[in-house]
Order: C-alpha cells, then structure tokens, then sequence
C-alpha cells in the first residue's frame, strides 16, 4: 500500500511564498495610499518591519516535508534532500493544525534527523481541515497507531 501524503513542501516554500510576500506588498500600496507620500526613513523602516515579518514566515514553513509516502508499516519522509524511513511504531501521536497552509504532524517518540516532528501540507484535505477541522490522515494515522500499540 503506498500513497503519497504530502503536497511537495519546497513547492510551497519557494514559489508560493514569493507570489504571498509580493502580493502583500502590492496589497498594502492599494490600500493605504498615504504609503505612497512617505519619506525615506519611513518606508525602510516599513520595509525592515516587512521584512522581518516574511523571514519569520518563511522559518515557520521553512521545516514542511517536501514528500511523506504511506507504505503501510512505515513511512518515507523526504525533507531538502534527507530521506528516512520511519517505522509506525516510531511514531507517537499525529496532529494536525487548521492555519493556512493546513498542516498534519507526525510527533516521534525519539528524536531523528529531522527532531522530534516532521510537518506537511496534507494532499486532498485543504478544504476538509479548514471546514470540519478534521484531518482523515491523521485520524486514519492514530488509529493505526493504536491498533499497532494492541498487538504488541
């Protein structure tokens, strides 16, 4: 059984977030046109505060797997070129959040080369998790997590 999980994180990371950062800007210039009269010390100051805002963004999402395939007993998590296999029983819980992008969590038991928590945008479940905040993969994921903790 293998089925991807994930939408490729460093898609999101590198194209999207660019495409966002520009058009906050461009957003911002409309709607406050007093933006336009503004001196030069003003705006770099507003452009550091800008600035800074995207870099904190583009840390948060910065970690997002870019692949996590299903293989039944395990799965393979592909993050910037790091690949690792982690067993089911590895895993000891899955979350999910509702922010934007919706993100579904793996959280180890142990640390591993990517710590203690893998993310990534879940394939198919945008609207799911964003409307009846609930994620299937997760849910599906617990499930057999807890199945896999009776049989041991």
């Amino acid at each position: 059984m293998k089925k991807n999980l994930a939408i490729p994180g460093t898609l999101f990371q590198m194209g999207l977030f660019t495409v966002l950062c520009i058009s906050c800007v461009i957003a911002l210039m409309r709607k406050f046109p007093a933006l336009h009269d503004i001196n030069l010390a003003q705006s770099g100051s507003i452009l550091s505060l800008f600035c800074t805002a995207c870099a904190v963004i583009h840390h948060i999402w910065w970690d997002l797997a870019d692949s996590v395939t299903d293989f039944g007993s395990n799965f393979v998590i592909r993050r910037r070129g790091k690949v690792i296999s982690i067993k089911l029983e590895e895993i000891a819980w899955v979350g999910f959040s509702v922010q934007r992008p919706p993100l579904v969590t793996f959280h180890f038991y142990h640390a591993n080369i990517f710590g203690k928590e893998i993310s990534f945008i879940p394939v198919g479940e945008t609207w799911q998790i964003a409307i009846e905040k609930k994620s299937s993969i997760a849910e599906l994921t617990n499930h057999r997590l807890v199945e896999a903790k009776k049989l041991t």
